[in-house]
């Protein structure tokens, strides 16, 4: 019971919030179907291609002709399969959705026929 006291007042004392509390998303795999996003989703350009891929670190940059999308991806994992699908998606000229999904705050890239899909977390103003 006290190391259970102790962590709770370590992690109170270095101003981190509990586990439960923290937004993690893995771009490969959120845990929501395509189709339950794009339901409820603001579809940005139903006319997007990746143009540029840029991995650092945990960080992927991809260049879409809509913009620029971010990817942290810190699991070494899900950032190979990411970076094979874009550059998949890249040399096949695949033509993919932009969304923003509010309800589950996530924003991302998709290809609809395919079903396949990137997301991040999206940004709140």
């Amino acid at each position: 019971m006290l190391l259970f006291a102790s962590i709770g007042l370590f992690l109170r004392y270095r101003n981190v919030p509990p586990p439960e509390e923290r937004p993690i998303v893995c771009p490969t795999r959120p845990g929501v179907p395509l189709h339950e996003l794009l339901a409820d989703a603001a579809v940005l350009s139903c006319d997007v291609e990746v143009t540029e891929v840029v991995a650092l670190d945990d960080e992927v940059i991809v260049g879409t002709s809509h913009g620029i999308f971010h990817l942290h991806l810190p699991w070494p994992v899900a950032r190979a399969q990411a970076l094979d699908r874009l550059h998949w998606w890249r040399l096949a000229g695949t033509r993919l959705v932009a969304f923003d999904a509010p309800l589950h705050q996530l924003a991302g890239i998709a290809d609809e026929d395919s079903g396949a899909f990137l997301c991040t977390p999206a940004r709140t103003a």
